[in-house]
């Protein structure tokens, strides 16, 4: 993860660290038409902890933002505004419809898989936009958070 340090090798500069051990793709998170109520429920889990953990940890990061270029921070605030979109609207309607299938009641109307295929089929298409979001912040993590105009 990025932090701030004041490194002693920078004559007292704060600067952001840099590390590679952690990356911000998202890989693809594909169920297939046969997927149960069981095998959304796993791949949503597994969706929303990633998610998660990056917004986490660009959260970390923007504490620093003063040292970040305008168009990284950008980016870096477009992949945490678009995921807390996905995550708190698309995925939690998504998760009420799942409990709902999971859990059948009399009073209400039953989710059948069909409408879990459906509802999967929004939360995927939202999906590619964030993967292109942190593919853009992985773009930078990687060039050491310089700026496209600054490589030039």
């Amino acid at each position: 993860m990025a932090l701030i340090s004041d490194n002693k090798e920078n004559n007292g500069n704060s600067q952001l660290e840099l590390s590679t051990d952690y990356s911000f793709q998202v890989p693809d998170f594909e169920v297939d038409n046969s997927a149960d109520g069981a095998a959304y429920k796993k791949t949503v889990e597994g969706i929303t902890t990633l998610l998660k953990c990056h917004v986490d940890k660009l959260a970390e990061i923007l504490k620093s933002e003063e040292l970040l270029p305008s168009d990284v921070s950008e980016a870096m605030r477009v992949a945490v505004g678009n995921t807390a979109l996905l995550v708190n609207k698309r995925i939690s309607q998504f998760n009420k419809q799942l409990d709902s299938h999971l859990n059948p009641n009399a009073k209400d109307k039953v989710t059948t898989i069909n409408d879990l295929h459906g509802l999967w089929s929004l939360v995927d298409m939202q999906l590619v936009g964030i993967r292109n979001c942190f593919n853009e912040v992985e773009k930078y993590r990687l060039s050491g958070w310089l700026s496209a105009k600054e490589k030039i």
